[in-house]
């Protein structure tokens, strides 16, 4: 039995054994590269080698394994003019949101030089204390508060970044981090299996390990960090779904839409998301880096959060183009869930005439008309006058975020704008499971009894459609 599966657009092991030894997250990096699609390059160490990981000479494993990333992604591992990095992955079969990772493992005084000439000196130097951080927090239990202390006594300069990160690694502890970067590699490995993995809990299950290469999307203006699903999740419209942002290390902040991506980009994300859909048959969310010009997936994965109606037109798509069969298809939703398609809807005619802002997050499906107020009791208020003299009981909550005390506010209410939280928080929660609109819009500017948006004010009683 080989000890590591290669895997990228070239193709994959095809041994089901093996993918079941891998991992969730190695069974989607699979799964990307047997469909021949852009997956950065890596290895899986499965789950056999990870008990004895402690013992084995991973070294040669390594550096073989090494071999196909350098070639697909054009730099060397460990090289002191053009270095490759890596992350290694924890990868268990358990559905985790986020798997354990260490990055920028290769990176050392040994290639600083090189990888600098890459990505610039100071940015280098912030990437080591990077490494240093997540191999501390995640492989030897580091307070990520220690690192923070570190980090605030050094000015944000080259110089500070050498002595930031010249004191982080006395914290880790050199034998830890080795200079070379094969050792460096296989002590982590090590060191990720034993601290993930216990003999008593895991020996049916142990976790797998994955190496893959790093790729940057803040070389730049020709580099990009993205994540996107393949249509709409709450409409389930069939127009990709996400955003981006050009040169940068990783996409923390709003970024533009993904349609102002250059089309050549856009059509192959548009190809990659409707082969994903017909693969697992369902909405997917895909991660993506391009670097200087070249476009990389990272990840791909189900979409927990879609709404019955994007899922229910997802599943009449694939029908329509017989992907699925109409037996199937019947099955998927519940019951119970049908309900949420009984929503209202705006008929687009009567829009046309009326100013209109777009924008912010759908956090419960429908529409709405009414006279808007900006906290629960002054709603509460109005709504009793409005049934005494028989006036229109419409009305829209407008508040920054909700509360258990506001949950009356939205049951009595056509629905609820906040601006702040998203599609999990308070206000869309409540209002799924009221069957009321809720929209969060970041933008919007609450007064003491106004709205600001997009360059239109809309006064306390006044009307809005949502």
């Amino acid at each position: 039995m080989p000890d590591f599966y290669p895997f990228s657009q070239k193709g994959c092991t095809t041994d089901e054994e093996v993918w079941e030894r891998s991992g969730r997250r190695g069974q989607r990096a699979f799964e990307l590269a047997a469909m021949g699609l852009p997956i950065v390059p890596g290895f899986v160490l499965d789950s056999g080698l990870t008990p004895n990981m402690a013992s084995a000479n991973l070294a040669p494993i390594v550096k073989e394994g090494l071999g196909a990333i350098e070639e697909e992604i054009g730099r060397k591992f460990g090289d002191i003019s053009n270095p490759l990095l890596v992350k290694v992955v924890v990868s268990s079969n358990l559905s985790l949101p986020i798997y354990p990772t260490v990055f920028n493992i290769g990176l050392s005084p040994v290639t600083m030089a090189g990888f600098a000439s890459l990505i610039g000196e100071k940015s280098a130097w912030f990437e080591y204390c990077y490494l240093l951080r997540t191999a501390g927090t995640k492989i030897y239990d580091i307070e990520a508060a220690r690192f923070d202390e570190i980090q605030k006594k050094y000015p944000d300069t080259v110089e500070g970044l050498k002595s930031c990160a010249q004191e982080m690694l006395g914290l880790v502890g050199k034998d830890n981090i080795p200079d070379d970067p094969i050792e460096q590699l296989a002590v982590i490995c090590k060191n990720l299996a034993k601290r993930y993995y216990d003999p008593e809990m895991d020996s049916e299950d142990p976790a797998a390990l994955i190496v893959q290469g790093m790729v940057f999307g803040n070389l730049g203006e020709d580099s990009a960090v993205g994540m996107y699903n393949t249509r709409n999740i709450v409409s389930g419209e069939n127009q990709l779904d996400g955003s981006f942002l050009r040169n940068v290390y990783t996409l923390e902040k709003k970024g533009e839409d993904i349609h102002q991506l250059d089309s050549t980009y856009l059509d192959e994300l548009k190809k990659i998301g409707s082969a994903l859909e017909k693969k697992f048959r369902e909405i997917r969310e895909i991660k993506f880096i391009i670097e200087k010009k070249k476009l990389w997936l990272l990840n791909q994965t189900t979409v927990d959060r879609k709404s019955t109606q994007a899922h229910l037109r997802t599943l009449l798509d694939l029908l329509k183009e017989g992907v699925v069969e109409e037996k199937w298809v019947v099955g998927q939703i519940p019951p119970g869930q049908l309900a949420t398609l009984l929503h209202s809807v705006v008929d687009p005619e009567t829009m046309e005439k009326m100013p209109t802002i777009a924008g912010g997050l759908t956090g419960a499906p429908g529409a709405a008309v009414g006279r808007i107020y900006f906290s629960a009791d002054r709603l509460m208020e109005v709504h009793r006058e409005a049934i005494q003299k028989g006036e229109d009981t419409r009305l829209i909550l407008v508040v920054s975020a909700s509360y258990a005390e506001d949950v009356k506010a939205i049951e009595v209410g056509q629905g609820v704008i906040s601006n702040e939280g998203g599609y999990s928080s308070h206000a869309p929660v409540v209002s799924r499971s009221l069957g009321k609109v809720s929209i969060v819009q970041p933008e919007m500017k609450i007064g003491p009894d106004y709205l600001e948006l997009g360059g239109q004010r809309v006064n306390e009683g006044e009307y809005i459609t949502m």
